[in-house]
């Protein structure tokens, strides 16, 4: 008869047992994760800062890597009707071929721009020329690789089409990878800017075009500067990846800790009140508002309304403010200031609370509650001073209600 007993008993023990166990290898996880934590905010500290630049023109409209947009740009750049500077960057880009070459500031100068060969030789990128004299060809190859005999043709077309001018054929790349073609020169763009950048000049002659000379500058130093051309992937964004599970299954488990603390905020606070009230208390958003139902009409909503800027528990502090908003706002502003706050202006004084903030119109009330973040994080129940705060702000600000309420009736009377 004592054997169902002892069933339950051993059933029992072997539960708790199990339960220990459990607990323990949930410590010892936690444990690993918090020191997994540690070492990467020692890695994170350790990192240089690296400063953001400021985005160059084809950055700015996402053309970084086009060929076709950089060779357009440089095109401008080399055309002395359109550089403000002359023919020196012509003549800049033609001594990395030639030396002795020399360019006067009155010299005709013709650009084109996907210049087509009338021997069906292809399409070079660029092709000026100056005089009777010269023909500058440019081919550019900023990713793309150089097409089969591209060079080889360009040259033979070049010599059939300007017989008698002297050639100076370049091929651009990133690296000054070596053409096909031996009669085509490679220039890096570190070749480039170096040459660019020796160019002297007024800026203050034509400032829009200096301006324009000087992003082109920037762009050929920072792709020159870049490995393979391509991206750079930080240090600080290798660390991001590398964490990366660990990191979303951390934030994941912030979230939804912050939905059920909203969740607890909201059945608190209408634990406190009527059913008059409307508490549009939402998960991780940032501002939860709390109303009454008759606050809500066209052209009017007003809203008390709890704000954390960087979220529940990574913010610094919570704002609580009575917002006015709708295209009504400004006349009921008017009339609660003129007829409702002096009756009140003293209780605003004694607690803190800002009457209508500079810079923000649709703000009847504002007060900040701030704590030590770190603290709070470090405190056995950091929900406790969330709750706290949140219940002192609405304690301070309840006395509005009732002013609330008259003035609206005030306004509906006038209308």
């Amino acid at each position: 008869m004592g054997k169902p007993h002892d069933d339950t008993a051993a059933l029992k023990g072997k539960m708790e047992e199990l339960r220990h166990s459990y607990v323990a290898v949930e410590d010892r996880e936690l444990e690993q994760v918090a020191s997994s934590l540690d070492f990467i905010r020692r890695i994170y500290r350790s990192l240089p800062e690296t400063k953001d630049r400021p985005a160059t023109i084809p950055e700015l409209f996402g053309r970084k890597y086009d060929e076709n947009f950089i060779s357009d740009y440089l095109a401008v750049l080399l055309d002395p009707k359109k550089n403000s500077i002359g023919s020196a960057p012509l003549e800049a880009l033609c001594r990395l071929v030639d030396e002795e070459i020399e360019l006067a500031n009155d010299c005709d100068v013709r650009v084109h721009r996907e210049y087509s060969f009338a021997d069906g030789g292809g399409r070079v990128d660029l092709l000026v020329v100056v005089d009777d004299a010269l023909v500058v060809a440019v081919e550019n190859k900023l990713l793309a690789e150089e097409g089969p005999r591209q060079t080889s043709r360009y040259a033979r077309s070049i010599d059939s089409e300007f017989p008698g001018r002297m050639p100076v054929l370049v091929f651009l790349t990133r690296t000054g990878t070596q053409p096909r073609s031996k009669r085509f020169h490679p220039v890096s763009f570190a070749e480039l800017y170096a040459q660019f950048r020796a160019i002297s000049y007024n800026w203050l002659d034509a400032p829009r075009m200096s301006f324009l000379w000087e992003d082109f500058l920037d762009y050929l130093e920072e792709v020159s500067m870049t490995p393979k051309g391509r991206p750079i992937l930080s240090e600080k964004a290798r660390l991001y990846a590398q964490n990366h599970a660990m990191l979303k299954d951390l934030r994941s488990r912030y979230e939804s800790d912050c939905v059920a603390m909203t969740d607890y905020l909201r059945d608190l606070l209408a634990s406190q009140l009527d059913g008059e009230w409307q508490l549009d208390l939402r998960g991780t958003r940032s501002y939860q508002q709390i109303f009454r139902s008759g606050w809500r009409r066209p052209g009017l909503f007003i809203h008390f309304e709890y704000h954390f800027r960087a979220g529940l528990f990574l913010s610094d502090s919570m704002d609580f403010r009575v917002d006015v908003e709708g295209k009504s706002s400004k006349s009921f502003m008017d009339l609660f200031r003129d007829g409702r706050y002096p009756r009140v202006a003293g209780i605003f004084e004694k607690r803190g609370i800002k009457f209508c903030p500079d810079n923000h119109r649709q703000m009847l009330a504002y007060k900040s509650y701030p704590w030590d973040l770190d603290a709070m994080l470090q405190d056995a129940a950091p929900e406790g001073v969330i709750e706290k705060v949140f219940l002192q702000a609405w304690e301070e600000h309840k006395f509005l209600i009732p002013e609330l309420d008259a003035a609206l009736a005030e306004w509906d009377s006038r209308k």
